[in-house]
């Protein structure tokens, strides 16, 4: 069996593991070195925190935070400053890269990714009962592929700081894709 490997930091006989909520208002790559001395060392100030000071605050409902990123690594630093320029509650997050991509995915993505699983599902119960007369053209609705494909690329666009649209076009449950241009 696979081992799983995470970076962590166990606390010796917890008394709780009690949680709030924690949202995530900005994503912020560092670079490497950055995000180990802030790692190493916690309370230091760090101009990606004073940038966005206004946006962490701690509401009845919520941390509001954002969440530094190793730009070579996959873990990140959740932070709330309090309004300092330092990190007052902070969290290691291991394998922070692969939820910042998880977020980045757009619903178009997770179909498709769906539609994988369950095609897979059905050759492999359809291999178990020596049933093998079937092509791809069984199993994959490929107008529904490319509709997901071309949402999906439009959706990843559309989140693309250097990309807008003009006037926006749907034909068939998407936008063309002759609409974007550079910002």
């Amino acid at each position: 069996m696979n081992k799983f490997y995470m970076n962590g930091k166990l606390i010796h006989k917890a008394s709780d593991h009690n949680t709030k909520r924690c949202e995530v208002e900005k994503w912020v790559f560092l670079p490497h070195s950055d995000f180990e001395r802030l790692k190493a060392n916690p309370y230091q100030e760090h101009e990606a925190i004073t940038a966005a000071r206004d946006l962490m605050y701690e509401d009845k409902n919520a941390y509001h935070c954002i969440m530094l990123l190793d730009e070579y690594g996959e873990d990140g630093l959740l932070i709330e400053a309090e309004g300092f320029d330092y990190p007052r509650l902070s969290m290691f997050v291991p394998d922070a890269k692969s939820i910042y991509e998880r977020y980045q995915t757009s619903e178009s993505e997770l179909k498709l990714h769906d539609m994988i699983k369950d095609t897979v599902k059905k050759i492999a119960e359809l291999a178990h009962t020596d049933k093998t007369d079937f092509t791809s053209a069984d199993m994959i609705d490929m107008d529904e592929v490319e509709s997901l494909f071309k949402n999906a690329i439009v959706q990843q666009l559309s989140q693309r700081d250097d990309i807008i649209f003009r006037n926006p076009c749907p034909v068939k449950n998407h936008v063309k894709l002759a609409n974007a241009v550079l910002n």
